[in-house]
């Protein structure tokens, strides 16, 4: 049947490709017979109507996830402020020229077609997923990524509903197993975990600001104590030489 005879001659084509060249034939008579084959298939699937393909169940399973392309502050923003089901939200920050968020890019698209959101080809949500997942373009972001503190990347950023930010860290990729993790742990926690996990994290981030600011007040107060004792010194020498 059509089937049947379409089959073959694609076959045919793909052995067309991948037959050796044989060393006697120069290059020119390579391609000439290679065109001229190719024209014969060609000409055959010229043939072939819409109405040979009526019988055909054609099943569609090349779903893609959903990715948000975030391009402004207020969409960020607005990105965020509509998790309202309590789902987890990943943002990824990236560069167009960045090898690492490149291969760190391939990895996380994996991991939202299997946690997130997909759609076919028409458009239509074909699986809901218990995440969400976000992208940002560092070049065309800088204010916003700067305003965040991103320095090194690809960089994410992990909310989820009303306890707001998570966590968020430098991860290339050879740490998305990190990512993986935290995903993980994130959604085997309950309401009252994420609520401790989420100010210990706050407790964290706010003991690193204030850190230097400690370091430097001591080391203020170090000098100012070594200068009161230089002082008395000064004072107990001069006394004596009296």
């Amino acid at each position: 049947n059509i089937t049947h005879q379409l089959c073959l001659s694609y076959s045919n084509v793909g052995a067309l490709q991948t037959q050796l060249t044989p060393r006697h034939q120069s290059v020119k008579e390579n391609r000439f017979m290679a065109r001229n084959r190719l024209v014969k298939a060609g000409l055959f699937l010229s043939d072939v109507t819409k109405d040979d393909f009526s019988d055909l169940d054609i099943v569609r399973t090349d779903n893609r996830p959903i990715i948000t392309e975030i391009n402004s502050e207020k969409e960020y923003e607005e990105y965020i402020s509509q998790n309202t089901d309590s789902r987890l939200t990943v943002v990824k920050f990236y560069a167009s020229w960045c090898k690492s968020c490149a291969k760190f890019g391939v990895r996380y698209k994996k991991l939202a077609k299997e946690h997130g959101d997909c759609f076919d080809p028409t458009g239509a949500i074909t699986k809901e997923g218990n995440m969400r997942f976000a992208q940002v373009e560092f070049g065309d972001n800088l204010k916003l990524c700067r305003s965040l503190g991103i320095k090194r990347l690809p960089y994410v950023y992990i909310y989820r509903g009303d306890e707001g930010l998570l966590c968020d860290f430098a991860c290339g990729p050879k740490k998305f197993p990190v990512l993986i993790d935290k995903v993980n742990e994130y959604l085997g926690m309950s309401q009252e975990e994420i609520d401790f996990f989420r100010v210990f994290n706050e407790g964290n981030n706010l003991s690193k600001e204030i850190a230097p600011i400690l370091q430097k007040e001591h080391l203020d107060l170090k000098l100012e104590q070594l200068k009161l004792a230089g002082e008395e010194l000064e004072r107990k020498r001069k006394v004596q030489n009296v």
